[in-house]
């Protein structure tokens, strides 16, 4: 999750704060200034063959 956020995501390392892994989900805390960015550069990507389906949380 980590090495998608950071190389198809735009993201620096820094700039990822707590990732909580559930059974169907997984959250990522990262500065809401980079969540544009971060949705038009993983949109249509996939990681390890399943394509990534992202989207903000309340």
């Amino acid at each position: 999750m980590l090495g998608f956020l950071t190389k198809t995501g735009g993201l620096k390392g820094n700039e990822i704060g707590l990732i909580s892994i559930l059974e169907t989900a997984t959250y990522v805390a990262i500065p809401r200034q980079k969540v544009s960015d971060l949705l038009k550069n993983t949109s249509g990507q996939k990681l390890k063959k399943v394509k990534v389906k992202l989207e903000i949380a309340n």
